[in-house]
């Protein structure tokens, strides 16, 4: 990863969702550190529409950078703000520094971010003072999901199924009682062990899906996991793509009828599934550029639930590159 090769820009955006998980732990903290530095212009939000009128500004005033502190969510809704509200492309769209503030932060740790929120914020300011070094350039590309006539949506990982049913989880069950990190971690584990069982369980609606891709062909059936992302590693370290196509998409299914989940999927996940598949039935990964998903349910994009109305088609693309930068 290289570094910011350019001066320090005169006026950088700093959006802070003060609602995530870090950022709520610790915002005086990182006010302090916001405070000490007149070229950070520090926004807080706790809403989409604090999102978009602090990107407003930012756009206005031609910021160079913008640093998005908060979760995985903060950093898919600002994605799909600059991308769908402004009018920018990959060309036009200003250095994104992810700062990992949120609860998971799945996001921001699989691009490189590995410093925390109030840290990060110092070394900006140093950076901006001449005294330190500027944040490392990882372009990467994002995932476009476009529901039929629902607005667009940008993010780094989409699920469905299980994925879905997990996510509600947490959020009924445990967000009140684990602030931290635990939290999440905790509903991944639950739903896993749901699936290794191999029992009827509410974590486990069967979702039938129809997927079809640009060179012709489909898979249809009913799926207990469908993920898609330009990712590598995902929550927890899981590494469950094993494609070997060109694309910048990668996707990961498992079927309703997979075969033995307790003895294949801790494999498929610790990046094992090229041996996987085929010695089991019912698991599938490859890589792609695009496809259309007919699904019969609610998805997950970065952490958000969204729903396209059972039955409508998502396309779904890679877009080109986005200036992601780290600390």
């Amino acid at each position: 990863m290289a570094a910011w090769q350019a001066a320090p820009p005169r006026r950088l955006g700093v959006v802070c969702n003060r609602r995530s998980g870090r950022c709520r732990r610790h915002l005086e903290r990182i006010r302090r550190q916001a405070a000490a530095c007149a070229a950070l212009d520090y926004r807080e939000v706790e809403d989409l529409d604090g999102i978009h009128a602090a990107l407003g500004d930012f756009v206005a005033a031609r910021v160079e950078a913008i640093a998005v502190v908060g979760g995985d969510g903060t950093l898919q809704a600002t994605l799909t703000a600059l991308l769908t509200g402004h009018d920018l492309t990959a060309e036009t769209l200003p250095a994104l520094i992810a700062i990992a503030g949120g609860t998971t932060n799945m996001s921001a740790r699989s691009l490189g971010a590995r410093l925390a929120p109030w840290a990060a914020l110092e070394q900006l300011v140093a950076w901006c003072e001449g005294r330190g070094e500027g944040p490392r350039q990882v372009p990467h590309p994002v995932v476009r999901v476009a529901p039929g006539t629902a607005p667009v949506q940008y993010g780094l990982f989409f699920g469905a199924g299980a994925i879905t049913a997990g996510v509600a989880y947490f959020h009924a069950r445990l967000q009140s009682r684990l602030a931290s990190a635990w939290g999440p971690r905790l509903a991944f584990v639950r739903m896993l062990w749901s699936i290794l069982r191999g029992k009827p369980h509410p974590l486990l609606p069967p979702t039938p899906c129809r997927l079809e891709f640009d060179d012709g062909t489909r898979q249809e059936g009913a799926y207990q996991i469908v993920a898609i992302s330009t990712l590598d590693r995902l929550m927890m370290g899981a590494r469950p793509f094993w494609g070997a196509q060109p694309g910048a998409l990668r996707l990961a299914a498992m079927a309703r009828d997979a075969a033995a989940p307790w003895r294949w999927l801790p494999l498929v996940l610790c990046g094992y599934g090229q041996r996987v598949a085929p010695r089991a039935q019912g698991y599938f990964s490859r890589n792609l550029g695009a496809l259309t998903l007919i699904c019969e349910s609610d998805f997950i994009i970065d952490g958000e639930r969204f729903t396209a109305g059972c039955g409508r088609p998502l396309r779904i693309t890679a877009s080109r590159p986005l200036p992601f930068h780290v600390l």
